[in-house]
């Protein structure tokens, strides 16, 4: 009998109305070059589990770093007298299911070890190679990360899923006599072979070299393309006003907006956490509610909201199969899978063009102190100035500011690539006005 065996045989012995176990294995491997040689290897491999009991209305949970028979007995016994304790909360039906998804997986192979250490020399190599004036490359590096999660509970569920991350990164500096610029740089793949250093290490040195003798413009009010990555991280700041549990609480700017055009009709807002090659893409959630496809926003119209099994039964919904587990020492809540805004049909050439004169917006300082409740938004920012659909010289120590809801109202075109930044996707956006603090 193994320790998941065992523990779920001392579970089913205790008097509760339910249980649920969660056991996870990471593990982590990582390089990183410097001056065209290997600086650092690391390897880590993260093991713990975590239970949940429930009796009536009261939920309680406990967690361990180490799975021998002494750490898993404290576990249960800490979360069984701890239910005597807890305050009441929403009950909570488990989902049911005997295998529900599929045979178990194993562990994925390791891989080649010297394609790893490759890609992360060719990041430092490609960036260097791009132009004479980077001067310096920092963090190329390369890393992964297999995680294996268990989960089972009281109702016959069972779900054993393995997924993989890989990730490439790296932050280039470009300088010349007027000055230096930095730009940070990464991607990732659900397949190692799916990397591609060059490219990396390519559109992380243009961004740097580009924004070389950037100056200031006047403060104005004129229309804007955000860039891939700026769009993706507004996002970020603005996807807690999606779950449910920040709904319930009232903190979120679209409670009780549910049928509203509340953006521009060319957005389309979609949380999947079935993607294909998504970053957090896996069949079940934290609680082993199935995942998929939820449209949020769709052409402007709020459609609806993200939840775990506790705020859908608190909003009288079922769960969306958004129940995140950030460690195993946290129990699970409302999150993001792969959320992402919908692409449009225009390239990017063709969103300058619409632009015509205005500020390209590459790049944006302080994206977490933006308010995740209301919006609003006051930060540095770098970019590029257009001129007749053209690039016409490259601007900084600039701010913007606004609010980041009123800016999804302002989208009057999309591009037709998505760039994803971990667990936040978008494409390039026109936005016809945005306030920019200059000289």
């Amino acid at each position: 009998m193994d320790a998941l065996d065992a523990l779920e045989r001392a579970l089913g012995g205790l008097d509760v109305d339910g249980y649920e176990i969660y056991a996870l294995e990471n593990r982590q491997f990582s390089v990183e070059a410097k001056e065209g040689e290997i600086d650092s290897v690391d390897e880590a491999v993260e093991r713990g589990a975590a239970v949940r009991l429930f009796k009536g209305r009261k939920t309680s949970f406990a967690s361990s770093s180490a799975l021998g028979p002494p750490f898993l007995e404290r576990m249960v016994s800490l979360a069984y007298n701890t239910l005597s304790v807890v305050e009441e909360g929403p009950s909570i039906l488990l989902p049911a299911g005997e295998e529900r998804f599929g045979p178990s997986q194993d562990v994925l192979p390791p891989g080649d070890r010297s394609e790893k250490l490759r890609m992360a020399l060719d990041l430092e190599k490609f960036a260097k190679r791009y132009d004479r004036r980077v001067s310096r490359v920092r963090d190329a590096s390369y890393g992964e990360e297999i995680r294996t999660v268990t989960l089972r509970n009281s109702r016959g569920l069972k779900g054993r899923r393995t997924a993989a991350r890989h990730e490439l990164s790296l932050m280039v500096m470009a300088e010349d006599a007027q000055g230096q610029e930095m730009a940070w740089e990464n991607d990732f793949a659900a397949e190692e072979g799916r990397l591609d250093p060059q490219k990396t290490a390519r559109e992380g040195a243009e961004k740097a070299v580009s924004q070389l003798g950037g100056k200031p413009v006047p403060t104005q009010k004129t229309a804007a393309i955000l860039d891939a990555t700026v769009a993706a991280s507004f996002l970020g700041v603005l996807s807690s006003s999606f779950f449910g549990d920040q709904v319930l609480k009232n903190r979120s700017a679209l409670r009780g907006r549910l049928g509203e055009s509340v953006y521009s009709g060319a957005v389309t807002i979609v949380d999947d956490g079935k993607l294909a090659g998504g970053y957090n893409s896996f069949p079940f959630d934290g609680e082993g509610a199935p995942t998929g496809r939820h449209a949020v926003v769709e052409r402007g119209v709020l459609k609806g909201f993200l939840y775990d099994l506790a705020s859908g039964v608190q909003a009288e919904v079922p769960s969306t199969g958004n129940a995140v587990r950030p460690a195993v020492k946290e129990p699970p809540r409302v999150g993001a899978t792969n959320f992402f805004i919908e692409a449009g049909d225009l390239s990017l050439e063709e969103l300058l063009g619409d632009l015509g004169t205005g500020f390209w917006v590459r790049d944006v300082i302080g994206v977490h102190t933006a308010d995740p409740v209301t919006g609003d938004f006051s930060l540095g920012a770098s970019g590029v100035w257009i001129e007749g659909g053209k690039r016409a010289f490259p601007v900084r120590g600039v701010t913007i500011s606004g609010n980041l809801h009123d800016l999804l109202k302002r989208v009057v075109g999309v591009g037709k690539e998505i760039r994803r930044y971990h667990a936040f996707g978008a494409p390039p956006l026109l936005v016809e006005s945005l306030d920019i603090g200059g000289t």
